[in-house]
C-alpha cells in the first residue's frame, strides 16, 4: 500500500473511522414454527412490559438500564419458551452494548444469538447474526476471525436472496480485502453491495459503502476517484439530512483536495465542516477547522482571512473553556501578527 502524503495522513489521523456498525435486518424469512407455552399469560406480559420499558429507557439514554430491563424480559420469555422473543431481544441487548462501546458482551451476546436461530432455523436472525460478528471483529481489527464468518454471512444471504443482508456481506467482504490492502478486490466488493443497497433504500448503507470505497482509492493514490465516491456519499447525507453522515463524508473529501489541490474547494469543504459542527454542538471539531482554514488562508498569502479564522478558533476555544485549544490557536494568531 502506498504511504499517504503527510498532509492527508495528518487530516485522516484526525477524523478517520470506518462505519461497520450494526444494523436491524428486516425479518425477510420466516422462521421455523416453535412451540410457546401460553398457559400463563401474565409471565409473558411481564416480559413484554419488562421489554418497553428497556426500549423507553434507551430513548430516555440510559442503555445500562435498557440492557438489565432486557435481560430481565428475557428470563420471563424462557419461562413460556418463546425463543423468538429471547432472539429479538439478544438484538436488541447485542446492539445496545455495541453502542456503549462494550464489544466483548455484544459479540458473547450474538453468538447466543445465534444459537437460538440454529434452533429455530430462522435464516433472517443467522445471517444477520452473523453480520454483526463480523463488524465486531472488522472493528477489532481481526480480518483473519472475520473471514469465514462473512463467507457463512454470504453463502446463506445468497441463498436465502437476503437483500439487505448480501449488501452488508459484500461490505464487509470489501472491508476484509482493504485490511490486507488487497484495495483492487475490496473496492469490487463495494461496488457489488451497492445495488442490493438501493434495492432496500439503505441510502445510509450505500453512503458509507461509498466513502469506505474512497478510502481504498485514497490508499492507492487515485484521488480524483475518491473525489467521485466521498461527493456521491455527501450528496446522499444531503438529501437524507444526515447532519452525522455529513460530517464523515466531508472529512473525507478534505483529504483529497489537499493532495491535488483545490484551493476553493478546501475552503469551501472547512466552512460547511465548521457549519456541521456547530449544528451538531461539536466545539472541538470547529476549532479545529477554523485554525484549518486559517493555515490554509495563511498558505496563499490571505493574512486579513488568515486572522480572522484564527480568531474564530480563539471564540470558540473560549467557549469552550479549552485552555490548550485557546494557546495553540493564539500562537498561530501571534505569528501571524509578527510575519
Amino acid at each position: 500500500m502506498k504511504r499517504l502524503g503527510s498532509k492527508t495522513a495528518c487530516w485522516l489521523g484526525v477524523v478517520a473511522a470506518f462505519s461497520v456498525g450494526a444494523t436491524l435486518f428486516p425479518p425477510e424469512v420466516t422462521a421455523q414454527f416453535t412451540i410457546v407455552n401460553r398457559d400463563n399469560r401474565g409471565v409473558r406480559d411481564e416480559g413484554d412490559r419488562l421489554l418497553d420499558l428497556g426500549k423507553f429507557q434507551l430513548d430516555r439514554g440510559l442503555p445500562k438500564q435498557a440492557i438489565a430491563s432486557w435481560q430481565k424480559a428475557i428470563v420471563f420469555y424462557r419461562l413460556v419458551n418463546d425463543q423468538t422473543a429471547i432472539s429479538r431481544t439478544l438484538t436488541m441487548i447485542g446492539d445496545t452494548y455495541q453502542t456503549i462501546g462494550a464489544r466483548t458482551d455484544a459479540q458473547e451476546t450474538y453468538q447466543t444469538q445465534l444459537g437460538f436461530a440454529n434452533t429455530l432455523k430462522d435464516p433472517s436472525v443467522q445471517i444477520s447474526s452473523l453480520n454483526r460478528l463480523s463488524a465486531i471483529a472488522l472493528i477489532k481489527d481481526a480480518p483473519a476471525e472475520a473471514l469465514p464468518i462473512n463467507k457463512a454471512a454470504l453463502d446463506l444471504s445468497r441463498q436465502y436472496q437476503h437483500l439487505f443482508g448480501t449488501g452488508t456481506a459484500l461490505h464487509h467482504s470489501g472491508l476484509i480485502a482493504a485490511r490486507y490492502s488487497d484495495h483492487f478486490t475490496a473496492i469490487k466488493r463495494y461496488y457489488a453491495s451497492i445495488p442490493y443497497r438501493q434495492d432496500i433504500r439503505d441510502f445510509s448503507g450505500q453512503a458509507y459503502t461509498l466513502i469506505n470505497s474512497g478510502d481504498s482509492y485514497m490508499a492507492t493514490d487515485n484521488f480524483k476517484a475518491a473525489i467521485t465516491d466521498y461527493g456521491w456519499a455527501l450528496t446522499i447525507a444531503r438529501e437524507t439530512h444526515d447532519l452525522k453522515l455529513m460530517a464523515i463524508a466531508t472529512d473525507r473529501l478534505i483529504a483529497p483536495y489537499l493532495e491535488i489541490p483545490n484551493f476553493y474547494r478546501i475552503e469551501d469543504l472547512l466552512q460547511n465542516r465548521t457549519g456541521i459542527a456547530l449544528v451538531l454542538n461539536d466545539l472541538p471539531t470547529a476549532i479545529l477547522t477554523q485554525r484549518q482554514l486559517g493555515d490554509l488562508y495563511l498558505s496563499f498569502g490571505y493574512i486579513p482571512k488568515a486572522r480572522e479564522a484564527y480568531q474564530q478558533s480563539i471564540d470558540f476555544a473560549v467557549k469552550l473553556r479549552d485552555d490548550s485549544a485557546v494557546r495553540e490557536s493564539y500562537y498561530r494568531l501571534q505569528a501571524l501578527d509578527r510575519s
